[in-house]
C-alpha cells in the first residue's frame, strides 16, 4: 500500500468519525433537551470530548499530512477546503462549549439548553451540510 493511500484512507476514516460522532452528538443533545435528560446530555458530551474531537484533529492531520505529499495546497479545492474546515472547526468548538455548559447543571437541563428548541437539530443540519461541501470539493476538484 502507498503512503497516498493509507494517508486518505486515515484521513477518511477519521472524518467519517468527525461528521458521524457530530451528528449523533447534536442528535442526542437535542433529545436529552426534549425529554429533560441530564445524564444523556452529559453521555454526549463525554463521546463529543472523547471520540469527536480526537477525530477532528486526527482528520486535520491525515488532511494536511496528504495535502503536503500530494503539494496540493496552491489548488483551489484545497484552498476553499481549508477555509471550510475553519468554519467548521470553531462551529465544533462553539457547539461543544454550548454542550459542556449545558451539561454542567446538576440533576436538571438547563433552561439556556431547555429553551433552545430546534438548537441541536439545527447544529446537526449545519455539521452535515458543512461536511458535504468539504467532500464536494475533495471529490469533484475543481480547477477554476
Amino acid at each position: 500500500m502507498s503512503l497516498y493511500v493509507g494517508l486518505k484512507f486515515l484521513h477518511l476514516i477519521c472524518v467519517a468519525g468527525f461528521v458521524g460522532g457530530l451528528i449523533v452528538v447534536a442528535l442526542l443533545a437535542g433529545e436529552a433537551r426534549r425529554g429533560g435528560q441530564p445524564a444523556l446530555l452529559a453521555a454526549a458530551m463525554r463521546f463529543n470530548r472523547r471520540f469527536v474531537s480526537p477525530a477532528f484533529l486526527l482528520a486535520v492531520a491525515f488532511g494536511l499530512w496528504l495535502a503536503t505529499h500530494l503539494g496540493a495546497f496552491g489548488d483551489l479545492w484545497v484552498q476553499l477546503k481549508l477555509v471550510l474546515l475553519l468554519v467548521l472547526g470553531a462551529v465544533h468548538g462553539w457547539f461543544s462549549g454550548r454542550l459542556r455548559r449545558s451539561s454542567r447543571a446538576q440533576g436538571e437541563v438547563p433552561e439556556s439548553v431547555a429553551g433552545a428548541t430546534g438548537f441541536f437539530p439545527a447544529m446537526a443540519l449545519a455539521f452535515a451540510t458543512l461536511a458535504a461541501a468539504m467532500i464536494l470539493l475533495a471529490v469533484w476538484k475543481p480547477l477554476w
